[in-house]
């Protein structure tokens, strides 16, 4: 009941508790104390723990210090931190502070523990700074961290400069940051480079890597040549993509073509991946599809989803259909989803791509008859159904508000 109990005549018990407790019992102790961290008492407890013999006493401290770091006595605390001995107090004070990044003094500290020997330190100091990489100082210090030894740090660095690859100096980093010994590295690389501008360098890098051993770096490059899709030989290796033996490629690949669905070759290859083996490959096969639906080769294809496939696909497949519903195939198959389909997720994507059809007799037939079987299910109010509903209450298929 201990650690159940609150007010201040409990602080002194829950202090003297440290005493005799294993060391996770006395952190589990400490870190109770933070909601209170804002009282004086409590806050007076935990500044001096911060000094305490334990390791593991110190860190979980100035862990539940974290919300009170704008106070000066506690930064300053919190920064001597930085210097302890032990990497997971370090650790604590980084994580304590990282409300705190704009302040000078604060990132003054943060570079220094670049330096730091343990290189999950330097890596939680790479994050801290990515929330100020727009400053040059800092963002110079992250391009430093791109050789740091270890590769948990340069892996950090590669993510916190993902938002400064517009310019020349980041970008060339990163690029050399492909070559990488580290294949995380190299793929964090790949999707920061993939945040860029079109640029022909970068084009060419993706183009090259897309034939990288590693499927993570094939699954950034994918990603970052759907900006070059309009270039036949970006497109042809893309489609090539479509054929590689990680599905999470494959799915990319489909994404990526989706600008250039209008052409015969690239439709064709993503109407083979609407029957690839993977689940997510065809529901991205089926978006890059739906600016094509109009055309007929490319309706019946959504059309043909076949009933035992899996809920996600065609649920997509219903909301594809959605522009077509003019057409009286298109219809009855949506129709069928709303009365037989085994998924109530799906049979709502069909009654939502239906919403402009409900002035015909046969769609609010299905309408009414789906509010008698769930009204909740079909007609809520969220926003994202406030269509649905607003049709159905107009045509006097669901109550008035």
């Amino acid at each position: 009941m201990l650690f159940c109990r609150s007010g201040k005549g409990l602080l002194q018990d829950r202090w003297d508790y440290f005493g005799y407790c294993e060391r996770v019992l006395r952190d589990i102790a400490l870190q109770s104390l933070r909601r209170g961290a804002e009282d004086p008492v409590v806050l007076k407890v935990l500044l001096q723990a911060t000094s305490n013999s334990d390791s593991g006493m110190r860190a979980a401290a100035v862990y539940a210090l974290a919300r009170q770091s704008s106070i000066p006595e506690v930064q300053e605390a919190v920064l001597h931190c930085l210097c302890d001995p032990s990497s997971s107090v370090r650790q604590s004070a980084i994580l304590a502070l990282r409300d705190r990044y704009s302040e000078p003094a604060v990132q003054k500290a943060m570079i220094d523990v670049l330096g730091d020997e343990d290189e999950f330190v330097r890596s939680e100091a790479v994050y801290f700074l990515s929330l100020r990489a727009l400053r040059p100082e800092l963002r110079g210090r992250l391009l430093l961290a791109l050789c740091d030894d270890d590769a948990l740090v340069r892996c950090g660095a590669a993510d916190a400069l993902d938002n400064q690859v517009a310019r020349p100096i980041v970008r060339e980093a990163l690029l050399a940051a492909l070559s990488d010994a580290d294949p995380e590295v190299r793929s964090q690389a790949a999707w920061s480079l993939a945040n860029h501008p079109p640029h022909p360098l970068v084009k060419r890098i993706f183009m090259d890597s897309l034939r990288d051993g590693e499927s993570e770096i094939r699954d950034a490059s994918a990603a970052g040549l759907g900006a070059y899709a309009s270039d036949p030989a970006a497109a042809k290796l893309l489609m090539a993509a479509l054929s590689d033996t990680d599905s999470g490629v494959r799915a990319r690949a489909a994404a990526s073509l989706a600008s250039q669905a209008g052409e015969p070759e690239v439709q064709a290859a993503l109407v083979v991946a609407r029957l690839d083996a993977d689940e997510v490959v065809r529901i991205e096969a089926l978006r890059a599809l739906s600016s094509q639906v109009a055309d007929p080769r490319i309706r019946e294809a959504v059309l043909s989803t076949p009933s035992s496939d899996e809920d996600f696909v065609r649920e997509e497949a219903a909301e594809v259909l959605a522009s077509e519903t003019s057409r009286a195939s298109v219809r009855l198959l949506l129709l069928y989803a709303v009365f037989n389909d085994r998924n109530e997720s799906v049979r709502l994507a069909a009654m939502k791509s239906l919403t402009s059809q409900i002035h015909r007799p046969e769609v609010q037939g299905a309408f009414f008859l789906a509010l008698m079987e769930k009204p909740t299910a079909f007609f809520s109010r969220d926003a994202a159904q406030k269509p649905l509903w607003d049709e159905a209450r107009r045509t006097r298929l669901a109550p008035e508000e």
